[in-house]
């Protein structure tokens, strides 16, 4: 599955909750919109251009409604994208530990416990964080739209040239996504190879010792923490300079306003409201580039936060719409009460039976084959061989903590 068929089946899994999100978030915009407008007639008022029909303070009144209008919308936005950054990282969380949980408990995963770890906790805050990053561009694309029917119908030349160095620094941040995944890779792989590093030396402690091998082991430490360092370092140097470049645009903007505003203000074209409303809406031009840079960078970043949980799902047997299915994940409201186990009569244990047990190891086709036995209460079986015979793959077969390849295992004569 793409990114995109990830994305959008999160989305299919709470729209309301998506569309209620973006929806305040354009909102907010919107006030930004008709904020500029009131304050371009109230300065025209002020220079005589137009009446506007309300008084001075009326005016100030109205500001300060559509102000705190604003703030309202804001807090509201800040509530609901919380609630669907927890929604998302939880549902995702929980799949994919749900996915783990499924696997044969004597299998090992496809990455050590440091490298597995990085999945649940950066990838998908990466993966929220592209997603949210989506509805905030739709609002502002929106937004922008709307801004440039405004400034068009004052001054088409002057918009063009607001909008010229916001269109320049889109067009290159374009280009370049596909260095930001490049980074993100290099960032993420050498993360997980310093969390391996550290697990395995926790389970080795005493080997290490034995060994006296603890000043080489630090010394691979601190060189795959000096790749990790470099490799962190770069991507965010990476996307701060474009976070920069992109930052900075309103200067530029405003430098070529006010060069070419000057003819149009002599001629009675351009007044002082609507240079105020160009300034108040410089904010659309400037945050398009910036925004479509991050969406690109998160979209790109998302997409190997997929492909790494992914690996875990290909190396189990689920399907990697399972990491997107629909569960409940109680973020609200009481937890539910876990169901007791009532132990019955008929399962207490009478025997245990097994026919034919077959499993092969998949990577040397080493294992246990044909193996029947019976198991009665009070009876004492041992389970004798040569190291590497089978004795522990037979009973981790017998648990189930193996897949087995082939026979039947009866538990008080029901198959299991």
């Amino acid at each position: 599955m793409s990114t995109w068929q990830y994305a959008l089946r999160l989305i299919k899994l709470r729209p309301q909750l998506y569309a209620w999100t973006g929806s305040l978030q354009l909102f907010y915009f919107l006030v930004i919109l008709g904020e500029g407008l009131v304050i371009q007639r109230f300065i025209d008022t002020l220079t005589g251009h137009i009446l506007f029909g309300l008084n001075v303070w009326s005016i100030i009144v109205l500001l300060i409604v559509i102000r705190l209008s604003g703030v309202m919308i804001m807090i509201l936005g800040i509530v609901t994208q919380t609630t669907l950054r927890f929604t998302i990282t939880t549902l995702l969380r929980r799949n994919l530990f749900f996915t783990i949980l499924q696997q044969p408990g004597a299998l090992p995963l496809s990455d050590a416990a440091g490298g597995i770890m990085s999945r649940f906790r950066d990838d998908v805050d990466d993966i929220a964080r592209f997603l949210t990053m989506g509805l905030q561009t739709l609002a502002i694309l929106i937004s922008t739209f709307l801004a440039l029917t405004i400034m068009s119908s004052i001054n088409l030349g002057i918009t063009a040239l607001t909008f010229l160095p916001p269109i320049i620094v889109t067009g290159m941040m374009v280009i370049v996504s596909g260095q930001v995944r490049r980074y993100r890779i290099l960032s993420r792989t050498a993360t997980g190879n310093v969390t391996r590093i550290i697990g395995e030396i926790y389970h080795s402690i005493q080997a290490i010792h034995v060994a006296n091998a603890q000043i080489p082991v630090m010394q691979h430490f601190n060189t795959l923490n000096t790749v990790r360092q470099r490799a962190a370092v770069s991507e965010r140097l990476f996307t701060s300079v474009l976070e920069s470049i992109s930052g900075n645009l309103i200067y530029l903007s405003i430098g070529l306003i006010l060069m070419f505003i000057a003819q149009p203000f002599l001629n009675g074209a351009f007044t002082v409201g609507d240079f105020a409303l160009f300034m108040s809406y410089l904010v659309f031009a400037t945050q398009i580039p910036q925004v479509i840079g991050l969406l690109l960078a998160f979209y790109k970043q998302a997409g190997v936060s997929f492909e790494r949980m992914q690996a875990i799902l290909q190396h189990g047997t689920s399907r990697p719409e399972a990491l997107v299915k629909a569960a409940p994940i109680y973020l609200m409201g009481s937890i539910p009460a876990i169901a007791e186990i009532i132990k019955r009569p008929e399962d207490q244990f009478h025997e245990l039976r097994a026919t034919n047990l077959c499993y092969h190891y998949p990577d040397t086709m080493q294992g246990i084959e044909g193996i029947t036995l019976e198991i009665r209460p009070g009876s004492f079986t041992v389970v004798t061989g040569r190291i590497g015979s089978g004795k522990t793959t037979l009973l981790r077969a017998l648990l189930g903590l193996l897949p087995k390849d082939g026979g039947e295992i009866f538990w008080n004569g029901q198959c299991v």
